[in-house]
């Protein structure tokens, strides 16, 4: 493992436990509160929102404690480790990112080089004039990733993420992910 992720999971680690510990009260008591309110009433909307908001601050938390997570090459579906990043990417983006999805394989998905890749790609969308895209397509024996707006200064992160996974990157904003053995 490399020494970033080793120093980011060694500090997310007991942050992820407690923000686990802490929505669990939350949403518990939230539930709760939701289960004895009379239907309609400002209390039950007014938890009902709270509860809303609890859940995606829950998801965008997940999404950045997870970045360290198991370092190294994973094998995934592409789509659902978007899915688990989306809440933070769209947070860092500023707007809600458009994800298009042909069937693809699993494929070897190099941790944290990439979501951090992809973090930093969001912050750089994070303009009024873009609307961020990411798509999957098969490619060969594995997924292609293309991005647009395509990555400035997050380039040099994808093409290590490429070469963790012995993918391929080009500057046509497109990364390879090999399948999956």
């Amino acid at each position: 493992m490399n020494p970033v992720a080793e120093t980011l999971e060694a500090i997310t680690r007991p942050v992820r436990h407690g923000t686990n510990n802490l929505m669990m009260v939350l949403l518990g008591n939230l539930d709760l509160i939701l289960r004895t309110a009379p239907d309609g009433s400002a209390t039950a909307r007014q938890a009902g929102r709270a509860k809303e908001a609890a859940e995606r601050l829950g998801a965008m938390l997940g999404g950045y404690l997870a970045l360290p997570r198991d370092p190294g090459l994973t094998p995934i579906k592409p789509m659902s480790a978007l899915t688990a990043l989306a809440p933070l990417l769209e947070t860092i983006a500023g707007r809600a990112i458009r994800y298009d999805e042909e069937a693809v394989p699993a494929v070897l998905w190099p941790r944290p080089e990439l979501p951090m890749a992809l973090v930093q790609w969001a912050a750089e969308a994070a303009r009024p004039d873009v609307v961020p895209v990411l798509r999957l397509a098969p490619l060969g024996a594995g997924a292609a990733l293309i991005l647009s707006p395509a990555p400035r200064a997050s380039a040099i992160i994808f093409a290590a993420a490429a070469e963790a996974c012995g993918g391929g990157w080009d500057d046509d904003a497109m990364l390879f992910l090999p399948q999956a053995p």
